[in-house]
């Protein structure tokens, strides 16, 4: 009997964060792990947990101080050509048809909004 499943396709998104302690410089903010891929029906994708030891390019969120960016510049992520970090979905492949797909950012609490980009693969 054959298998049946979904076809999924993956995204890498390459991002780049940086504190903002506006009211206090010396403050550290955490970065988010809050990330979601929503098409326009509005299914939403996760992004997949990957080994941070064995790829140097994954985003993983730290606490940062005002101005400090992350990737941290002397990380393969911030040396490489996008200069940024990977936060990789498995998006299945109807969705693709479902664009533009929204990449949500949150960083939590009731009085920050989400960030919003607009994904068009």
């Amino acid at each position: 009997m054959a298998r049946t499943g979904t076809a999924l396709a993956g995204n890498g998104s390459f991002v780049q964060a940086t504190g903002a302690t506006w009211d206090n410089p010396d403050r550290h903010a955490p970065s988010t792990d809050q990330f979601t891929i929503v098409d326009t029906e509005g299914n939403e994708f996760r992004p997949v947990p990957l080994n941070v030891e064995a790829n140097p390019f994954v985003y993983e969120p730290i606490d940062l101080l005002h101005s400090q960016v992350l990737p941290t510049p002397d990380s393969a992520a911030a040396s490489g050509p996008i200069q940024g970090s990977l936060i990789l979905f498995r998006l299945k492949t109807d969705s693709l048809q479902n664009r533009p797909l929204r990449f949500e950012i949150e960083q939590g609490g009731a009085d920050t909004p989400t960030g919003e980009i607009d994904l068009d693969l």
